[in-house]
């Protein structure tokens, strides 16, 4: 059985290395990343994901724009997203981020363990669809 494909889109480049690499060390999962916001569509239409680990304040276009354009694509529709952010609490963002075509919201830094069970949580559910 192929492992889920996780994208990591994040601007910071030493951040989501690092994330990458923990969850590739947990074997679990095929894990690319992606850290300009505007290539994000190109790299998951390329990768076609499972789930993607989606940065909310990025440069160029933020996390919810770049949730719009994967959750337009038909190629892409089943599609899963955590939202994730070190700006924002899971209170101050409330429903604005999963009404944005989020599944679920983190905040950073995350640990691995928690990461990991997150992201099983959210693949065992049926896609969200816009």
């Amino acid at each position: 059985m192929d492992k889920p494909r996780i994208l990591i889109v994040d601007d910071d480049a030493a951040l989501s290395r690092l994330v990458g690499l923990s969850l590739e060390k947990t074997r679990l999962y095929q894990v690319r990343v992606e850290n300009r916001s505007r290539q994000a569509l190109a790299c998951a239409r390329e990768f076609q994901p499972h789930l993607v680990l989606l940065d909310v304040d990025m440069p160029g276009m933020d996390g919810g724009a770049v949730a719009a354009q994967l959750r337009a694509d038909t190629s892409l529709r089943d599609l899963h997203i955590i939202f994730f952010t070190s700006l924002i609490s899971q209170k101050e963002a409330g429903q604005n981020l999963i009404s944005r075509g989020g599944d679920l919201f983190l905040p950073k830094p995350i640990d691995t363990a928690a990461l990991v069970h997150s992201i099983e949580i959210v693949l065992s559910q049926t896609p969200t669809v816009a």
